[in-house]
């Protein structure tokens, strides 16, 4: 599927802010650690779905965004964004004609894969700088698990993208 210029051409840069924005408010410790990574979710889908609409400097700007609000170093999930567009830009979509929600199987493992390593790496970036700031090397498990949940709830984001992606491109 050709990325066209549509009335739709800005939605995947601007539900990946929506989820950015929506990371730093107060929510419940389950769900704070879910909304941490939303904003990766959803740039990566993006990347890896709609590459000619998601550019690299809106990865650049969400993940500073995403420092400045988060309140953690600037430049830890700024990192994480880039290498998730690095690592979602560079696959070959074998398909580019099959829609994600008509056959999730082909892609859901490649997606899922490659964004648990990118969690991974976001997680390990915070750690990383949590760890430096405190002067002390903090447990790593927090890290490990919010990458662990991020990993296993991409999926679901995912499913849900791939629903507003042929809700908005569908070809007539």
């Amino acid at each position: 599927m050709q990325a066209n210029p549509t009335p739709f051409s800005a939605l995947p840069v601007l539900s990946c802010l929506f989820c950015v924005l929506l990371s730093p408010l107060p929510w419940p410790p389950l769900l704070k650690a879910a909304f941490a990574g939303a904003g990766l979710m959803v740039q990566c889908y993006w990347v890896g779905r709609k590459p000619a609409l998601f550019l690299p400097g809106a990865s650049f700007l969400l993940g500073l965004l995403q420092d400045i609000l988060g309140g953690g170093g600037i430049g830890l999930w700024l990192l994480a964004f880039l290498i998730g567009d690095m690592a979602f830009r560079s696959q070959q979509n074998p398909a580019p004609q099959t829609q994600f929600h008509t056959a999730p199987l082909p892609f859901m493992p490649r997606f899922t894969t490659r964004f648990a390593f990118v969690m991974l790496v976001g997680q390990g970036l915070q750690w990383a700088g949590a760890s430096a700031a405190a002067r002390l090397l903090l447990p790593p498990l927090p890290a490990l698990l919010n990458a662990l949940l991020g990993a296993c709830l991409f999926p679901a984001v995912a499913m849900v993208l791939a629903r507003v992606e042929r809700a908005c491109w569908e070809e007539d």
